[in-house]
């Protein structure tokens, strides 16, 4: 918690010495299975309008090579945001990537030589209201009955 803050921290002193403006883009990932809500993830970063923002948490998990099991290559699992936004009007446009990824369920993975890795991502190309959430993504596991939603929420810092 002391690493996030610090970083928090850092960026926004960072981004406050530049002319630019500065949001606070706030993404909100819902995950729900039959109407019932699962789990909600919550990420934070600074963007400045003059530069790409980009946030990625996750680890690196080995996958052993076909060819010889005893060498491996890394997979990152985990999220990963680019982000840029852009004053028009009263609104914000941003662009950006989301990509999460997991590995799936004990059962899935169950004996098998490399782990199963699900993913989720998408492109986004939107004006957002400032202040208010909006909705960036909806969409449906096309393999369970999960239903997943990507929410932002901009707020002007400077």
């Amino acid at each position: 918690m002391k690493c996030t803050l610090a970083v928090t921290w850092f960026l926004l002193a960072g981004a406050l010495c530049a002319q630019d403006a500065v949001y606070r883009l706030n993404f909100a990932f819902r995950e729900t299975e039959a109407g019932k809500a699962i789990s909600t993830r919550n990420y934070a970063l600074l963007a400045s309008t003059q530069s790409n923002t980009r946030l990625n948490v996750g680890t690196k998990v080995p996958i052993p090579s076909a060819a010889n099991p005893s060498q491996y290559s890394y997979v990152d699992v985990g999220v990963s945001v680019r982000a840029r936004v852009q004053e028009r009007g009263g609104q914000l446009h941003l662009n950006g990537e989301v990509e999460m990824s997991n590995l799936g369920t004990s059962a899935a993975n169950a004996g098998r030589p490399a782990p199963r890795i699900q993913q989720l991502r998408t492109e986004i190309d939107t004006e957002l209201t400032i202040g208010q959430a909006t909705s960036v993504v909806t969409l449906d596991d096309p393999v369970s009955p999960k239903h997943y939603e990507i929410e932002v929420t901009a707020t002007k810092v400077k």
